[in-house]
């Protein structure tokens, strides 16, 4: 019997296949979806104090959040569960596949935003890799690629993260 696929929106670091691959090796991705109403940030403590993405609810009309959806067992979730970490909740949120249809996928929603916090470098790469990868709108690309970081001081965990892509 085929193990149950559970649907994940993924809209930060694990866009790029080679990201959330590189932790979850057998991640089906299905393509890219958006999630209406909602607004990504950089407002979430990471477990190594920097900011990582972060979702929020915005009743503005336009306001959406595009992402990848990928087809994960319950057992990646629970890994997935554990990398994200204790800040994150996963919850279901109806996102709008790229063909029009609409689906409910799991997405890590932050539970304690942070304003007085920027991302390190890298991690800001695998997020503007992701929406080049996906081909993102120009809009969107162009917002995220003006997002303030700074340099991780860890220089080889900087290294090891992006080192996938090689």
């Amino acid at each position: 019997m085929a193990a149950r696929e559970i649907l994940n929106f993924a809209f930060g670091s694990n866009l790029t296949p080679a990201r959330l691959q590189a932790r979850l090796p057998h991640a089906r991705l299905l393509g890219t979806a958006w999630l209406p109403g909602y607004t990504l940030g950089f407002r979430h403590r990471g477990q190594d104090g920097s900011a990582k993405c972060s979702i929020e609810p915005d009743n503005s009309g336009d306001a959406c959040v595009h992402g990848v959806l990928y087809a994960l067992t319950e057992q990646e979730v629970s890994m997935l569960d554990s990398i994200e970490g204790a800040g994150y909740v996963r919850q279901c949120v109806d996102v709008i596949r790229q063909c029009g249809t609409q689906t409910t996928a799991h997405c890590y929603l932050t539970q304690q935003f942070h304003n007085d916090l920027l991302p390190f470098s890298w991690y800001l790469e695998h997020v503007l890799r992701g929406v080049q990868y996906h081909q993102f709108p120009a809009s969107y690309q162009q917002l995220l690629s003006r997002q303030p970081c700074i340099l991780d001081l860890d220089y080889h965990r900087a290294q090891r993260e992006l080192s996938i892509y090689q």
